[in-house]
């Protein structure tokens, strides 16, 4: 009996560790579990098309046909929403991951890096003016400081996951270093790829 529960905690942990996998993890058991299914509802409705073939009469034929179309449908419907399930899941942990990293000591840090990087595309001695999230506002004075070369104006932008934008009217350009449109352009990315959308 320690042996089954020995292997029952083996197992367990196994299971345990295959949960925790990374987003790439999820989408490559998606990607089986897509085959997968394909491969069973191809069965499912090779079967059932073959039923439907062997009946006499004509009404028989039409109701099968009916049923298979239904089934094929549900299970298309039902497979679909799996995917979109996991990567609604697998985008709410990477949002969650950069809701956690914006409250650690290291974003105040990548803020002035990222505005160094901007300021170096624009080339220097401009005047800009550089959003942040309203929680960011009390970084003014450390990004002040970090970047040199360029007059610096802040304000409150209106996005919310962190980052920075930096706007110069002069030269007529606007950077976008903000996590959330880089969010957008990965959700709007995997939707292209995949024919989802994730609201």
């Amino acid at each position: 009996m320690p042996d089954l529960e020995q292997k029952l905690d083996i197992f367990r942990e196994a299971v345990l560790n295959k949960s925790s996998a990374e987003a790439a993890g999820i989408r490559e058991s998606l990607e089986v579990r897509h085959r997968e299914d394909i491969k069973r509802i191809g069965y499912q409705l090779r079967e059932q098309s073959d039923r439907y073939e062997q009946a006499k009469k004509s009404d028989i034929s039409i109701r099968e046909a009916r049923r298979v179309s239904f089934h094929r449908n549900h299970n298309k419907h039902v497979l679909l929403q799996y995917r979109e399930d996991c990567a609604k899941e697998v985008f709410a942990m990477a949002r969650e991951r950069v809701e956690e990293y914006v409250r650690s000591d290291e974003y105040p840090l990548h803020l002035a890096e990222l505005l160094k990087k901007a300021i170096m595309q624009l080339g220097y001695g401009f005047e800009a003016e550089v959003y942040l999230r309203p929680e960011d506002m009390a970084l003014e004075q450390t990004l002040t400081s970090a970047a040199t070369g360029a007059m610096l104006s802040f304000y409150e932008g209106v996005f919310t996951l962190g980052g920075i934008r930096l706007v110069c009217p002069s030269r007529g350009l606007r950077i976008d270093m903000s996590f959330d449109s880089a969010f957008t352009d990965l959700i709007g990315h995997f939707s292209e790829l995949s024919g989802m959308h994730l609201d």
